[in-house]
């Protein structure tokens, strides 16, 4: 866990920085990723969503928003891999280490090739690999390959004559080995009775739970449970939905146990066992969403905008003439504004 990190300040006024303006969440998650104590120099790193959401106090869907922003082509800022927990800032390394590493240069190869074989093999390592290969010297290095994993990061000490070619041959056959990895993956990602979407919804009511009530509250995924979930699907329900419901049922006091048994009631049948939960607990969440909405557009209380102002009337505008001098008058008045104005309370009446 490192303890500072290089921010400049010129992200605010110019780039992908300067492009997040007016959507606040990505600012937040961009700031967060670059500066986070889970981050290193090479902007490659593990970090759970649950983490994320903890960290920052967003919202797991707000943060899936953010991330879709912060991977968009214009931005490039973050990309995020939700199966694998991983992070990957492409320009980080540029700023956070050098945008080229001279030869002599001690962090040059086998420090950062060890601080990417951490992740190990995945299209991540393979982007920063084909970004960085050249500028920090990563030529002589093997891609790191499925089989070594993040515990077995390769010798500091470049490989020469035949370890060399052995190792850019070991490179060749790891990408092809990524490939297929990939391919298949995209096969098995194949909707199959909602089985991919029961899972990402499972796995955001596991997060939720844990983040709702402490990361000792695990709960297993079982064929039962994803049961319930595909049986949602199957009756029309969509995963944002579902996804709804898991925020609905956690926000409902009675729910996290302000009811007579102080007994929270979160688990997966309670959301998920009939489609009237599904369409309640949406119901909370939506309402919630939009009472925070109109919290946000509503103007600030105040001596201007207080509970008691109203439009000031053609009678308190005489009132107003009479006890100021006209110069005063002309020099306030101003027929295109909103005028407001509060009436004092007579003396000796009640406010």
């Amino acid at each position: 866990m490192r303890d500072y990190a290089k921010f400049a300040g010129t992200f605010w006024t110019r780039g992908s920085g300067k492009k997040l303006r007016g959507k606040p969440e990505a600012q937040v998650l961009a700031t967060y990723l670059m500066t986070s104590p889970h981050a290193n120099m090479i902007g490659l790193y593990y970090l759970p969503l649950v983490t994320i959401t903890h960290e920052t106090g967003l919202s797991e869907r707000t943060v899936r928003a953010a991330l879709a922003v912060l991977a968009s082509p214009e931005i490039d800022i973050a990309h995020y891999d939700a199966d694998a927990d991983l992070v990957w800032l492409p320009a980080m390394a540029s700023y956070q280490i050098a945008p080229e590493l001279k030869a002599g240069d001690k962090r040059r190869g086998g420090p950062i090739v060890a601080e990417a074989s951490k992740v190990g093999a995945h299209r991540f390592t393979r982007a920063f690999w084909d970004r960085y290969g050249v500028a920090f010297g990563l030529g002589a290095y093997a891609y790191p390959t499925p089989e070594q994993g993040p515990s077995h990061a390769p010798s500091h000490a470049p490989p020469k004559g035949d370890e060399a070619q052995s190792g850019r041959a070991g490179e060749e056959q790891a990408q092809e080995q990524e490939q297929e990895q990939e391919q298949a993956q995209v096969s098995d990602a194949k909707p199959s009775g909602g089985s991919d979407v029961a899972r990402r919804v499972f796995r955001y009511y596991a997060e939720q739970r844990a983040f709702h009530l402490g990361a000792r509250s695990t709960v297993q995924v079982t064929d039962a449970r994803l049961k319930l979930v595909r049986a949602r699907l199957k009756e029309g329900f969509s995963e944002d939905d579902l996804l709804r419901a898991v925020d609905g049922l956690f926000a409902t006091p009675w729910n996290m146990g302000e009811n007579d048994r102080h007994t929270k009631y979160v688990d997966v049948e309670h959301v998920f066992r009939e489609a009237k939960q599904v369409e309640r607990h949406r119901a909370t969440a939506d309402e919630r969403a939009s009472n925070a909405a109109e919290a946000r557009a509503a103007p600030p209380a105040g001596p201007l905008f207080g509970e008691n102002d109203r439009p000031m009337t053609e009678a308190d505008a005489k009132k107003l003439e009479l006890a100021l001098s006209p110069k005063t008058v002309a020099k306030i008045a101003d027929p295109g504004a909103d005028v407001r104005w509060t009436p004092k309370p007579k003396t000796g009446a009640t406010p």
